[in-house]
């Protein structure tokens, strides 16, 4: 599921992906490149494009819910 809203601030964009869940203490870590989740390209791809976001002046985040199943990823691009 991809979802995009605008506004006067900048761009939001919210990606879901409905596998396998995290905990929300994984979600706050799988971006950083010492995590010891980066065991993947999948991951290693997320650290990348959270490098690359925030080269930009953006910013993103994992929103996780053990409850549930999936991850949203969410990627906020400021209005330039």
């Amino acid at each position: 599921l991809i979802e995009s809203e605008a506004d006067t601030h900048g761009t939001h964009l919210r990606f879901t992906a409905f596998g396998g869940s995290l905990s929300k203490e994984e979600a706050e870590r799988i971006l950083y490149f010492h995590s010891p989740h980066l065991t993947t390209d999948k991951n290693i791809g997320l650290h990348s494009c959270y490098n690359y976001v925030k080269e930009m002046g953006g910013s993103m985040k994992i929103i996780a819910d053990e409850t549930r199943p999936g991850i949203v990823i969410s990627l906020h691009f400021p209005k330039s």
